[in-house]
């Protein structure tokens, strides 16, 4: 039930006042956040003026300085051209190597997008399991105070480390870009040296899953080149105490965000090793200085930022100076979380919070006695915390939202239905209460608070108003340790923002008003098919 936190928040001016004249006139803002919610960078992103040919290539200039890291996103200013629509593509580095305009690139498209209504776009990239090629580049990057002299990167095929890839040095925090233009490979082999005389090597690195490698200058010297047998590792006296370090590599698909150790002999994985905010990317290193004084032998844990886990132990820190831990989150198939998705047209689309299918492999029905029944995730929006997904090739009931003529008001009857502590309760469980607030934490107008008990489980499921209609969609409860006194303190996106949300998607939601008041029992007797749990594989 934790929402996620990320993502930096950022604020975008809402009109833009043009002109010095007597009289000031204003036009649409043409800011557009671009969310990667999906497990692949963004490389490009394209807009043009909406309702050109259809089968026009043409999509101008690449917008993006840089990439959009997986949980990370941007603001792009486009240039006005009066309408408020626009088509938008971005593109991923794979399955293919291209440019936005050829095959092999793989692109998503968002065509006649109203940025004036709505102003947030969720990308979600290719599919997990589409098949992987190089990209087109490797990041290299020095995480340590010896500056690097020189670069090898080759295919793990290779019989030789091929020529230096450096001009020049790489110092502390510095980074080089390594062109793989045309490889067509995944696995690969890294060298790097330091100007101290050591050198790191890493063999058969998979660079489609990892897109920038962080070295830092070890105490021992390795000669092993592919094909060679291994030469002896000569290890000096003990390290000092700063010496002594461990680095972690983020080979999962979502940022760790915590990064718990301690000492093997105190039995605890201690407190977070991470700066408030600061996250390790996927394919990218976090380098850790360790105490001498807490000896040799450590526990380390590694949070990441779909609450999934992975604790490694007893690994020695002394033994080869620097020791290096990757950490590939939990095993396949795992389930990681549960939540509640409601169908919300006759299309087999359902609506449920992204927190619940961030980072998952496999989103899936999972009615009690059938086989998980899995669902294309359609598209994904962080900030208000939603989801879209689709059973494909089906015909569905669906819940029937408010319209939004009908205002919201404090005091009204909020049902919420879900599958709460689904491994205790195990059935669709109805809670009821009153809208105690229209907003959500910090002022938050995209929730309101209701006395609806919500808990873990609900999340994602559809919160309903006297008629039966949706009103909302369960998200959070106040933390207890920050609530102390309050009590029933839960919150819910408001099916304004829910709906914008399809709407950007080109998704209809099933709307209607009415006057006729229902028995909570009629509320949940009409809704009992078309609210469903969810399970989120790894």
């Amino acid at each position: 039930m934790f929402r996620r936190s990320l993502l930096i928040v950022l604020a975008i001016a809402a009109h833009a006042a043009i002109g010095a004249s007597a009289r000031a006139a204003t036009v649409p803002k043409t800011d557009i956040k671009i969310d990667n919610v999906g497990h692949v960078i963004i490389d490009g992103v394209y807009a043009r003026p909406a309702g050109g040919p259809a089968n026009s290539t043409n999509w101008g200039p690449d917008l993006l300085s840089g990439v959009i890291h997986p949980a990370y996103h941007i603001i792009l200013h486009l240039p006005p051209h009066g309408p408020c629509t626009y088509d938008l593509r971005v593109t991923f580095p794979r399955p293919g190597n291209g440019s936005a305009a050829t095959p092999g690139y793989f692109t998503s498209d968002r065509l006649n997008v109203n940025i004036c209504r709505y102003s947030s776009l969720a990308f979600a990239g290719p599919p997990v399991g589409a098949p992987a090629v190089a990209p087109l580049r490797l990041k290299i990057t020095n995480g340590g105070h010896i500056p690097v002299v020189r670069v090898y990167v080759v295919p793990s095929v290779a019989k030789n480390w091929g020529s230096d890839r450096l001009i020049g040095l790489i110092h502390k925090n510095h980074y080089i870009h390594v062109n793989l233009r045309g490889t067509g490979r995944c696995m690969y082999d890294v060298r790097v040296d330091f100007q101290n005389g050591t050198r790191e090597e890493r063999f058969r690195t998979n660079i489609c899953d990892v897109n920038e490698m962080v070295f830092v200058a070890s105490v021992a010297t390795a000669q092993n080149r592919p094909g060679a047998p291994p030469s002896p590792v000569v290890l000096p006296a003990p390290a000092p105490a700063a010496a002594r370090g461990l680095t972690l590599q983020n080979a999962y698909r979502v940022p760790i965000v915590q990064i718990l150790a301690s000492p093997s002999q105190l039995r605890t994985f201690g407190h977070n090793r991470l700066r408030s905010g600061q996250a390790v990317l996927p394919g990218s290193q976090f380098h850790l200085d360790l105490a001498a004084a807490g000896g040799c032998v450590w526990d380390v844990k590694a949070v990441f930022a779909n609450e999934a886990s992975q604790s490694i132990y007893r690994t020695n820190v002394c033994s080869r100076g620097q020791a290096a831990l990757i950490m590939r989150g939990p095993p396949p198939g795992r389930l990681l979380a549960t939540g509640t998705g409601f169908y919300i047209n006759h299309q087999g689309y359902l609506m449920t919070n992204n927190h619940v299918v961030y980072g998952c492999a496999m989103v899936a029905i999972a009615r009690k006695g059938s086989s998980p029944l899995p669902l294309k995730v359609i598209g994904q929006d962080s900030t208000d915390d939603l989801a879209i997904l689709q059973e494909p090739a089906v015909t569905t009931p669906a819940v029937v939202f408010r319209a939004p003529a009908q205002r919201l008001r404090v005091g009204a009857r909020a049902v919420a239905l879900g599958f709460p502590l689904r491994d205790v309760l195990g059935s669709l469980i109805v809670t009821q209460g009153i809208v105690s607030s229209l907003m959500g934490t910090e002022g938050d107008s995209s929730e309101f608070q209701m006395q609806t008990p919500i808990q873990s489980g609900n999340s994602g499921g559809p919160v309903l108003d006297r008629h039966g209609q949706v009103i909302g969609i369960s998200v959070a409860s106040l933390n207890p340790k920050v609530a102390q006194t309050v009590e029933n303190a839960n919150f819910a996106v408001q099916a304004t923002v829910a709906k914008r949300f399809a709407d950007s998607l080109g998704i209809q939601v099933s709307s209607g008003s009415s006057t006729r008041t229902m028995s909570t029992a009629d509320i949940v007797e009409m809704n009992r098919d078309r609210v469903v749990p969810l399970n989120c594989y790894n």
